[in-house]
């Protein structure tokens, strides 16, 4: 099987995880990084999707490979008590 690249004018390359014997470069490009809380837009509530927007900020890179979720729930009854910890849900 031949080896292809995605786009005609991509050169071919290794994984920089695989080269383990070299130096690697350093990264000069981003000056700092930082974390950022964003609440949702809505209220939530049982039946609505809960949406966040995350405005673009000029000169501020959003890395979504290093994007992270962090989400705290508990699922409970329509009465709102707990659910048994035998049913599947």
């Amino acid at each position: 099987m031949a080896l292809e690249t995605m786009h005609k004018d991509s050169c071919m390359c290794s994984k920089s995880e695989l080269d383990l014997f070299s130096i690697p470069p350093t990264q000069v490009v981003i000056e700092k990084g930082f974390w950022e809380a964003v609440d949702p837009i809505t209220s939530i509530s049982s039946s609505d999707t809960i949406e966040f927007l995350c405005a673009a900020n000029s000169g501020v890179y959003t890395d979504l490979a290093s994007s992270c979720l962090y989400v705290k729930a508990k699922i409970t009854t329509a009465a709102g008590g707990n659910v048994d910890a035998d049913i599947q849900v």
